[in-house]
């Protein structure tokens, strides 16, 4: 497959600004996402399948919130009864490159999805997803997550389903319980619009697995 794909990486999970999108050929990408990176923790960069707009074509854009929490006299966050950290302020900061506030990552800001990325946690294992699929004759990159065998048999897996061209958002929305249905025990998350997924990680004791 020769199309060519656009992506968005987040420099991790809370990372909630548009400022690092790339194209590269279906190929390209599987290869990318080829080896495991190996790191003592899932928090790494994510991968989001999501094409969004930019300055150039956003009249109004909404921009990304950078939440500022208060601090006691020593430095340290002051929480409130339930634990959870008190905000102070939020601030919107100014993208240095363009001079103006950072596109927040939403699903209003997204053009259309390149591929269809699921999450998969338990109920089925990963031989069983490759079968299964490659049986309908699709064509998909698969690799294992962060937590896969850390429990005794709960195989924890990702699969990438690329699309023959961009799929609009709004159309992505309206298939959403249909894809969901498709996908059987995949994790609900695999339909959310803007949802970053971790790149291939895995701890040093797992990495033969």
């Amino acid at each position: 497959m020769d199309r060519i794909i656009h992506f968005t990486m987040l420099a991790s999970e809370l990372d909630n600004r548009v400022t690092d999108q790339h194209q590269l050929s279906w190929d390209d990408l599987t290869v990318m996402l080829g080896e495991h990176d190996i790191s003592d923790r899932k928090e790494v960069r994510m991968i989001c399948p999501a094409q969004f707009r930019t300055d150039d074509d956003l009249i109004a854009p909404e921009p990304a919130p950078l939440k500022v929490y208060q601090k006691d006299a020593s430095g340290a966050y002051v929480k409130d009864t339930h634990g959870d950290k008190i905000v102070e302020r939020i601030d919107y900061p100014i993208n240095p490159d363009t001079g103006r506030p950072y596109i927040r990552r939403c699903r209003e800001h997204a053009i259309g999805l390149h591929f269809l990325a699921c999450d998969f946690d338990n109920g089925i294992t990963l031989d069983e997803a490759i079968t299964r699929f490659s049986d309908l004759g699709l064509e998909f990159c698969f690799y294992t997550s962060f937590n896969h065998l850390k429990s005794d048999g709960i195989e924890k897996f990702r699969l990438f389903f690329p699309f023959t061209s961009m799929a609009p958002t709004d159309e992505f929305i309206a298939r959403r319980d249909a894809i969901c249905a498709w996908l059987g025990s995949a994790d609900r998350v695999s339909v959310a619009v803007s949802q970053g997924y971790y790149i291939p990680t895995c701890p040093v004791e797992r990495v033969h697995l």
